[in-house]
């Protein structure tokens, strides 16, 4: 008899056509499993202006969830076919035996939803390959955690981007699939939900990688560190199982030690006498050294432009989330002490 071979639906959300679509596109035409579906979730209808017919393509256009991420994504339900499904965003690509990973891995029950590493595309720009080193280096994602952006050893993860996250039909209808209006975060929350109901992670397989195109340094790749450090931020109360972390919350005591630094240099300049305490640089010197050790390693890999740019955007990148993440942090704070003193007053 012969085997089943399970249908798969892929969705994309995006607000109309994007640079890279046609690019994901002709990659998930060239896959050797071809039981599948790719599913647009657009704001904006563009369905004759792709430049090949792709046949296994259907554009569902809702103006109503322009902005809305999440709500995009779970057109899925109403829309795929499939019994697997397949979350990629429109910058993602794909390699030919993708698809066929997927299914070879959902043939163990026990697996609810398995997610791969996002790689930085060989073609991409300088500046996108220097972004990319950030996300690579094990300084630079810690909080994120370095296994998103490079090939490391399988092994459950409980919080992994929607990018590349697959999840069975049936789990994905019982949680409801993502909270609406969630953007960005919307991929911890629905793994969180997945842990909460079963009791299981998400298993992380190196095989199942996407290559994924980055945000070029500086100021795009910070613009979207910052939405990723103001979501974590809220989250860290809203959801502590897995938001609550330590590494999480050590960019913003980075930047509050730095603004204490120069403080400090500060008063050296006005007050004569005034003796800086050269212990408190320690720390400094410690993370300028780590900082160079990652640089050392990128230089092997990708060159010394991109290295030394790197470096940099790890210093800016820590900066810049640690700012977001302790604005959206306390703000929550004060938002729950606001909301229960309305409260007590009532009573």
């Amino acid at each position: 008899m012969k085997a089943k071979r399970p249908f798969i639906s892929i969705i994309i959300p995006v607000e109309s056509k994007t640079k890279y679509l046609d690019q994901a596109l002709t990659h998930y035409a060239k896959q050797t499993y071809k039981n599948f579906e790719v599913i647009i979730a657009s704001t904006r209808s563009f369905s004759r202006s792709f430049s090949v017919p792709y046949s296994f393509v259907q554009v569902i256009v809702n103006k109503r969830l322009a902005g809305d991420v999440a709500a995009k994504r779970n057109q899925i339900l109403k829309y795929g076919k499939g019994e697997i499904f397949v979350f990629n965003d429109d910058d993602v690509f794909t390699p030919l035996q993708y698809l066929k990973g997927i299914i070879d891995k959902l043939k163990i029950p026990k697996i609810l939803a398995v997610c791969g590493p996002l790689l930085t595309p060989p073609e991409d720009s300088f500046l996108q390959q220097a972004s990319g080193a950030v996300w690579e280096s094990y300084l630079g994602s810690f909080g994120a955690g370095v296994y998103r952006n490079r090939k490391l050893s399988a092994r459950i993860v409980y919080d992994f981007p929607a990018a590349n996250l697959i999840v069975r039909r049936k789990v994905f209808q019982e949680i409801g699939g993502f909270q609406p209006g969630l953007y960005p975060g919307e991929d911890t929350k629905l793994c969180l939900d997945i842990f909460n109901r079963y009791k299981r992670g998400v298993f992380y397989d190196p095989s199942l990688f996407v290559y994924h195109h980055r945000k070029p340094l500086f100021k795009a790749h910070l613009l979207q560190v910052g939405r990723y450090g103001g979501q974590r931020g809220g989250f860290a109360l809203a959801y502590p199982e897995t938001s609550f972390k330590i590494q999480y919350f050590l960019p913003s005591l980075f930047l509050a030690y730095i603004i204490d630094l120069i403080l400090i240099s500060s008063r050296s300049l006005f007050i004569s006498d005034f003796v800086f305490p050269s212990l408190i640089l320690t720390p400094l010197f410690v993370y300028l050294g780590l900082t160079f050790l990652e640089g050392i390693g990128i230089v092997f890999k990708k060159g010394v432009e991109v290295a030394i740019l790197a470096m940099i955007g790890i210093f800016l990148t820590h900066l810049y989330y640690g700012y977001r993440f302790a604005k959206s942090f306390v703000g929550k704070i004060v938002f729950e002490i606001i909301t229960f003193l309305k409260l007590f007053r009532r009573l």
